[in-house]
């Protein structure tokens, strides 16, 4: 049972399609909330890429409607791969500013 349930997730063209949809919308509205809460505090350092990270999400989101809409035009599926990279680096580079940050800026102070 358990390896039909993982094979079909990732061979079935109609359950991969679904699950993108859902991971690009549950993304999209968590980076918004995310945004909500750290432009309502203190955390400076992170507000532009957090911006830039929102930005670059969205933008993926409408790059992934518009695929849709125009029947999957290779020019729009590559930018939305490109696209996919420019989030992912984003948020990695998020990642590392809240993790980080702190220990460099107290290393510089010593």
């Amino acid at each position: 049972y358990n390896s039909f349930v993982n094979l079909r997730i990732f061979s079935d063209p109609v359950t991969v399609q679904f699950l993108h949809r859902v991971f690009g919308i549950t993304l999209l509205l968590y980076s918004f909330y995310f945004f909500y809460l750290i432009n309502k505090g203190r955390m400076k350092k992170i507000i532009i890429p957090l911006r830039i990270a929102v930005l670059a999400i969205f933008a993926q989101f409408l790059l992934g409607v518009l695929t849709l809409i125009y029947k999957v035009p290779m020019n729009l599926a590559i930018i939305h791969q490109f696209g996919a990279i420019i989030v992912f680096t984003n948020l990695l580079f998020i990642m590392f500013i809240l993790r980080y940050a702190n220990s460099f800026n107290k290393q510089k102070n010593l």
